[in-house]
């Protein structure tokens, strides 16, 4: 029997792929399978609620796949080769085998249903319908808009979108974080009050005031613009799960990015809590706005029972071209010189990042490190394409009358000729017009 099985396998390749047989490339929302008499490739539709990508001549979907022809020796009647996907919006109601191709049911839309649903579903192999049940596949995203969060009443099975609080904000249709606590409400024997499918991001410029729990979004208060705040802001804090208070408290969080200028640093004054943003020296630069490398020694600051003088909140960074000829310290930004261009006229220096310490270097140093820099001059660009065309011109003013010509003179009377017959006149008067006419014609 077995042999009998390899020949009927390689009669069917055989039978199938000879040379000159036609390759089957699937539809859109087909997928392709042995047919039930196991003598054939074939594609078939889709379930409703199931999707597949049109088929791709030599790979997905192509009967011709070097991956495909080389499994259907040992493929049986109704064998899958490619899988259909479940819609979003859907679930896979009934499971997908090696045989079959499953069937998709739409996401309820009552009860704990009303505000989420699902997303798509990816099958590339067989999948039980146990582990791609409704309450697990359809309490995958939020349908809330955006700056609302999803709330589930799990004591009696409804969702609800509810506004975040000031301060604080969301993307529409948020994934959530907490499925799991959201479809366990939903198969749950007994309720457990109010559950956060989920959760609001604190905006830049404000600070977690309140914790975010299971049950309650949190609340967020704006960062102090005064005292040591007065040049510093906080970052968005996103959040997928609960947060205390402690680790998100305002000297934290609004200490971690300065407010100062391009090519200024922070400086805080420990002793008096007041922060300052200061022009970098020449030949030193900095971003805008730049995040606090020393965010601790400046938090720690704030908190501090006593002052510890000047910390410096962000650093200058040196330029190309110049070196560092003073060190940075947790305290000072350091200085830079230029390199002696009538030393170092054919190279210059890398640019350097400042940190809370870097000693300084000598000029020889630093200044032979980049050789040819700018290299030469690229070639010219391709030419542009061409404008559009203008529009019309105004209408040019009239010209001016032309002169009268000079009379001519009075030309002297003919004789008088007797009268020709009618008959005369009128074969002269044809005589020269018609050539006349056969010459223009």
């Amino acid at each position: 029997m077995p042999q009998h099985s390899a020949l009927w396998g390689l009669a069917f390749l055989a039978l199938i792929f000879a040379p000159g047989a036609e390759a089957i490339v699937c539809a859109e929302d087909q997928y392709l399978h042995v047919n039930s008499d196991g003598d054939a490739v074939i594609c078939s539709g889709c379930s409703t609620g199931m999707s597949n990508a049109a088929g791709v001549a030599g790979g997905e979907g192509d009967s011709a796949n070097p991956k495909t022809v080389n499994a259907v020796a040992t493929l049986t009647a109704n064998t899958l080769l490619t899988f259909c996907n479940v819609k979003a919006g859907y679930y896979l109601s009934a499971a997908v085998t090696s045989t079959s191709k499953g069937t998709a049911a739409i996401c309820t839309t009552a009860g704990v249903y009303t505000k989420t649903t699902s997303v798509e579903q990816v099958i590339t192999a067989p999948v039980d319908g146990v582990s791609t049940s409704e309450a697990l596949r359809c309490t995958a995203k939020s349908i809330c808009a955006a700056d609302e969060y999803l709330s589930l009443n799990d004591a009696v099975d409804t969702t609800s979108c509810v506004a975040c609080g000031t301060g604080m904000t969301s993307v529409a249709g948020s994934a959530l974080p907490t499925q799991t606590l959201v479809s366990d409400g939903v198969t749950a024997t007994s309720g457990n009050g109010i559950v956060l499918g989920t959760f609001c991001n604190v905006k830049a410029g404000q600070f977690l005031s309140t914790a975010v729990t299971a049950a309650s979004p949190g609340a967020a208060s704006d960062c102090t613009s005064v005292g040591v705040y007065t040049k510093t802001t906080s970052v968005e804090q996103v959040i997928t799960a609960p947060v205390d208070g402690v680790s998100t408290s305002e000297a934290l969080r609004c200490t971690a990015k300065s407010t100062c200028a391009a090519d200024e640093y922070l400086s805080l004054n420990d002793a008096v809590d007041t922060t300052s943003c200061v022009a970098c020296g020449t030949g030193m630069t900095s971003l805008a706005g730049s995040a606090l490398p020393t965010q601790t020694l400046v938090s720690d600051g704030v908190t501090a029972t006593s002052g510890n003088g000047i910390v410096l909140g962000t650093f200058c960074n040196v330029k190309s071209g110049y070196y560092l000829s003073t060190g940075i310290t947790a305290a000072l930004p350091g200085a830079a010189t230029v390199c002696d261009p009538n030393i170092y006229s054919s190279t210059r220096s890398l640019a350097l990042l400042g940190a809370a310490s870097v000693n300084a270097v000598l000029e020889h140093e630093v200044c032979i490190v980049e050789n040819n820099v700018d290299g030469p001059t690229g070639p010219a660009g391709a030419a542009g394409a061409a404008g559009a065309a203008g529009s019309a011109g105004s209408a040019g003013s009239a010209g001016s009358a032309g002169a009268a010509g000079a009379a001519g003179s009075v030309g002297a009377a003919g004789a008088a000729s007797p009268a020709a017959p009618l008959s005369t006149v009128t074969a002269a008067v044809f005589g020269a017009v018609v050539p006349a006419v056969l010459i223009l014609f």
